[in-house]
């Protein structure tokens, strides 16, 4: 079975907005940052802000980069 992760759409992103989301045990957020969404994922039960160390990447804010995105996650899995 397809992995799915649902994202917001592209205008979602271009207007500054961070998302939070889960997978399974993958918890993710992709917060834009200038030209770019920086994208993080951790597993673990706690916030985003209580991690320690979530691995990290960056995209450009595009079509292309949320699906380099979702291809990103999909490798943490």
């Amino acid at each position: 079975m397809e992995t799915q992760f649902e994202l917001r759409h592209l205008t979602y992103f271009q207007n500054k907005n961070i998302f939070v989301g889960s997978c399974g045990p993958l918890r993710y957020r992709l917060a834009p940052k200038g030209d770019c969404i920086e994208v993080s994922a951790w597993k673990d039960d706690r916030c985003f802000e209580a991690q320690e160390a979530p691995e990290q990447t960056q995209v450009p804010i595009s079509d292309e980069g949320l699906a380099e995105a979702v291809a990103w996650l999909k490798g943490r899995i």
